[in-house]
C-alpha cells in the first residue's frame, strides 16, 4: 500500500483553494461587468428616446391646446418607460452599495425624471382641462440611519399602491436627493425642502415621513 505524502496533499489543497478563491472573484467580475453592461444599454436605450422627447419639450412651450391630448399621451408613455427603468436599477442596487457606473447610470436617470417633471410642470399649465397630478417623492440616496432607511421604505410602499390605484392618473417622480446634482439643490431651495424623506404633491403641499395615502389622494384632487 502506497502512503500519500502529506506535503503532496498540502499542495493540492492549497492549489484546489487558489483555483476556487480564482475563479469566485472572476465570477463575480463578470456579473459584476454584466449588470453594469445591462444598466448602461438599458440607458442608452433610453437617452436615444429622450432626444425625441426633449425636442418634444421645446414645442410644448410654442404649442396650442389643440395638440395637448397627443402630447400628453407621449409624455406618459416616456414616464411609463422611465418608471419600469427605474425599478430596474432599483433592483440592482439592492443589497450592493452603489459605485462606479452604477452611480454614474443612477445620476442620468435622476436628470432624465427631472426633465420630464419639469416638461410635466409646462404641459398642466397648457393643458389646464387635461392636466395630471405631479407626485414628486425626494428621498436619500445615503439615508444616515436604519430609522430613515425604514422610513423610506415604508413612504416608498404608499407610493407604489398609489401607483398602482391609479396608474396613468398621476405622475409618480421618484428624485434621489443627495447625488450632489445642482438642479436638484435649486429645486430644494425653491420649494423649501429641508428634510427627507418628502412627497410634493402638484408644486404645493409637503408630505413629511410616511403619508397616508387618503391623504395624497385629496392633495392631488384624486379624492371626490
Amino acid at each position: 500500500m502506497v502512503k500519500e505524502n502529506p506535503k503532496t496533499f498540502l499542495w493540492w489543497s492549497l492549489l484546489l483553494t487558489i483555483t476556487l478563491f480564482g475563479s469566485g472573484i472572476i465570477l463575480g467580475i463578470f456579473f459584476e461587468s454584466s449588470r453594469e453592461q445591462v444598466i448602461s444599454q438599458n440607458y442608452k436605450e433610453t437617452e436615444t428616446f429622450w432626444q425625441d422627447v426633449r425636442l418634444q419639450s421645446f414645442f410644448y412651450q410654442i404649442m396650442n391646446s389643440d395638440v395637448c391630448e397627443q402630447a400628453i399621451k407621449e409624455n406618459l408613455n416616456f414616464a411609463d418607460r422611465i418608471y419600469k427603468e427605474g425599478l430596474l436599477l432599483q433592483k440592482y442596487e439592492e443589497g450592493n452599495e452603489i459605485t462606479g457606473t452604477l452611480l454614474l447610470d443612477k445620476k442620468r436617470y435622476v436628470l432624465l425624471k427631472t426633465e420630464f417633471w419639469l416638461n410635466s410642470i409646462i404641459l398642466n399649465k397648457k393643458c389646464v382641462n387635461m392636466s395630471i397630478p405631479t407626485v414628486v417623492y425626494f428621498y436619500s440616496q445615503y439615508p444616515k440611519s436604519i430609522n430613515k432607511k425604514a422610513e423610506q421604505a415604508a413612504v416608498s410602499s404608499v407610493l407604489f399602491n398609489l401607483k398602482e390605484k391609479y396608474g396613468n392618473n398621476i405622475l409618480l417622480i421618484p428624485l434621489a436627493e443627495d447625488l450632489n446634482i445642482t438642479v436638484i439643490d435649486i429645486i430644494k431651495d425653491k420649494y423649501n425642502l429641508t428634510e427627507f424623506p418628502v412627497v410634493l404633491i402638484n408644486e404645493k403641499t409637503k408630505f413629511l415621513g410616511v403619508p397616508k395615502i387618503e391623504d395624497l389622494e385629496e392633495a392631488a384632487g384624486l379624492k371626490y
